[in-house]
């Protein structure tokens, strides 16, 4: 699937804004020439970088200019688009070592007010919580 549409997808489940803020997710490939690339993906709340690979994961950093991380989060992505609804909080991703899944639960509107506390005792990543903590603050949220 091309980027434009994975991302088209993922803002359809995304909430609009976070208390005020636009939440983002990028993906590019810097090319190093021949066949050689690396890959990035990044989340911005507003107009600051709070995920970003692989310059917060220095493990992905280290794998050097062959990684197929970037590929491998785009099968993450699509894995958690295609999950059914009931599933959102209690799918585990064994794949998912940037803790992506939880930051995408925190902002899936698919996930009402409801759940949204449940899912707030059960989260490690303090991107995850940043973006949940926003989420709660905002009025449609």
């Amino acid at each position: 699937m091309r980027w434009s549409q994975l991302q088209h997808r993922i803002y359809d489940v995304w909430v609009d804004r976070l208390d005020g803020q636009r939440l983002q997710i990028h993906c590019t490939a810097y090319g190093l020439g021949g066949s050689a690339s690396v890959g990035r993906w990044w989340i911005t709340l507003g107009r600051e970088i709070v995920w970003d690979v692989p310059r917060d994961f220095p493990e992905e950093r280290a794998k050097g200019t062959y990684n197929p991380v970037a590929s491998e989060i785009a099968d993450l992505v699509e894995d958690y688009l295609n999950t059914p609804r009931g599933q959102l909080l209690t799918r585990e991703f064994p794949t998912d070592r940037w803790s992506l899944v939880e930051i995408f639960r925190a902002a899936d509107r698919r996930l009402g007010r409801a759940r949204l506390a449940e899912l707030h005792e059960s989260l490690a990543s303090p991107v995850a919580r940043r973006i949940l903590e926003a989420r709660l603050a905002s009025p449609a949220g």
